[in-house]
């Protein structure tokens, strides 16, 4: 009983080091895109919603942005030396939440783009794909300089066909659960709802996933966050309407999975899957251990 004890003491201190390193890490990243890019080359205010290359700093803000989220993996990778991978992305997932947090929702997207009332468009929603697009490159930048360690995380090794039906599974499930945990689709855009609908949607998703596949490896499940986006996006822009007896509101998103900005899908999605992953990979090992 007393070893037991002592382990778990050990643990829990050991444990330490790793969260306040992931926490100067987050906030000096944080730091960065909230004095230096909301300063310069990207026009910031409370009603506006982050937008990086659809924003009004246009490919420098993009630029900008990614040269600093490149940094601040390989800063918190240097720093705190994760050995199952995924450090560096996790550090980029909590900076862009926190980022995105004091700023609009998609509610300030779509009147943004739609001045007046009206019919909804698709068209104000077509922009986003290019977002998206941008987010799947930061991500592959982050992960090709900082990620590479977590390719083959766990004792066995995975066929391709085994990581594709986790990425399957978990952006299948994280889809019906946005669509539910959204709420009603006449409503206006809350971002702690929308935060936890992702957070909930991913952490749910990835246990199951992992569950039916048994794929340890993150690098099969971060596309999530991307596909679920995309794929709402491009159901808002096929069918922007809400319903004959709200024909001319066009400020109200059209569906649950496209209420999160790109930046909330991305980031929040990120540090959801990379926690949910850590934490059952190392229940695992111990299980294994014993």
């Amino acid at each position: 009983m007393n070893a037991i004890d002592s382990s778990e003491t050990v643990r829990t201190q050991s444990a330490w080091p790793g969260k306040l390193c992931l926490t100067a890490s987050v906030a000096l990243l944080w730091a960065g895109l909230h004095f230096v890019v909301d300063t310069t080359v990207l026009s910031r205010g409370l009603d506006r919603p982050v937008g990086v290359l659809i924003g009004d700093g246009g490919i420098v803000a993009a630029v900008a942005v990614l040269v600093l989220l490149i940094v601040g993996a390989l800063i918190g990778t240097w720093l705190c030396g994760r050995r199952e991978g995924g450090q560096g992305l996790l550090v980029v997932g909590f900076a862009l939440a926190l980022w995105a947090f004091h700023g609009g929702t998609m509610d300030e997207w779509l009147k943004m783009k739609n001045t007046t009332a009206g019919p909804p468009s698709g068209a104000a929603y077509a922009p986003l794909l290019a977002e998206y697009v941008y987010w799947a490159v930061v991500m592959a930048a982050v992960f090709a300089l900082t990620g590479r360690r977590g390719r083959s995380t766990g004792k066995k090794s995975f066929n391709l066909r085994d990581g594709i039906t986790a990425l399957i599974v978990t952006s299948a499930v994280a889809t019906i659960l946005m669509l539910i945990l959204t709420g009603p689709r006449i409503g206006h855009t809350y971002r702690g709802q929308v935060f936890f609908a992702v957070a909930v949607a991913f952490i749910l998703a990835v246990m199951i996933a992992r569950r039916v596949t048994g794929v340890r490896g993150f690098i099969w499940y971060i596309p999530g966050p991307l596909i679920v986006g995309i794929i709402g996006v491009l159901l808002a822009a096929s069918k922007p309407g809400l319903g004959t007896a709200y024909a001319n509101i066009n400020v109200i998103p059209a569906w649950g999975l496209v209420r999160p900005l790109p930046i909330e899908m991305v980031g929040v999605g990120l540090v959801a899957i990379l926690l949910t992953l850590r934490t059952a990979n190392r229940l695992s090992s111990e299980e294994d251990r014993d």
